[in-house]
């Protein structure tokens, strides 16, 4: 369906009909359209009065997050899902500096069991890496699914704690003491946070 109905001028010179036209490009273009530049009319509205539907296509590009309401890329958040998509906070991280035509890669300091790993260079869009970027090879070693620039860094983060596996997974629940024993409640609660490795022991 066409989005503007636009009068036919079947013949000689109707100018009621041509400004009535042009009337209904005018009407549309102000009142539905989403201009890219709006620096010329910056009193007119130029936002969406409804769901934007991707269709399943990413926005690309989108800058860092300054506003509580914008939008966050995955590399500004926090947190990260590792190999064995669990949640991992950032804590701990190793880098190393890929060479061109580099897919494996090997870390020396911590293990890449229960990591998040994130890209970012001067040639490349800094972006978390998805599980269909890499596999993790051993617990040292990951092989990318494709190669980067000379220079390109890979950035491995770890929650910080006592084994490699350090990741936060979700605790059985505490149930209420009987009674008002709330001494017992609370050593419950450290012994759930200690075996996390969320506390020191």
């Amino acid at each position: 369906m066409s989005k503007i109905e636009l009068d036919d001028v079947k013949s000689g010179y109707n100018l009621g009909k041509m400004n009535a036209n042009f009337n209904k490009i005018k009407d549309l273009i102000d009142g539905k359209v989403l201009m890219r530049d709006n620096t010329e009319h910056p009193n007119e509205p130029n936002h969406m009065e409804q769901e934007l539907d991707m269709n399943s296509y990413r926005i690309i590009n989108v800058g860092k997050p300054e506003l509580p309401s914008d939008a966050a890329r995955l590399q500004d958040i926090p947190f990260g899902i590792g190999i064995d998509n669990e949640l991992i906070i950032k804590s701990q991280s190793e880098e190393v500096v890929l060479a061109d035509g580099q897919v494996t890669v090997t870390f020396t300091t911590l293990s890449t069991v229960g990591a998040v790993f994130q890209i970012n260079g001067p040639s490349v869009d800094s972006r978390n890496l998805i599980d269909i970027d890499f596999v993790g090879t051993t617990d040292t070693t990951v092989t990318l699914a494709e190669s980067y620039p000379a220079g390109t860094v890979l950035t491995m983060w770890k929650n910080s704690g006592k084994t490699p596996s350090d990741t936060i997974t979700q605790q059985p629940p505490i149930v209420d003491s009987v009674g008002g024993d709330e001494q017992a409640k609370i050593n419950e609660i450290l012994t759930a946070l200690r075996a996390s490795n969320l506390l020191e022991a």
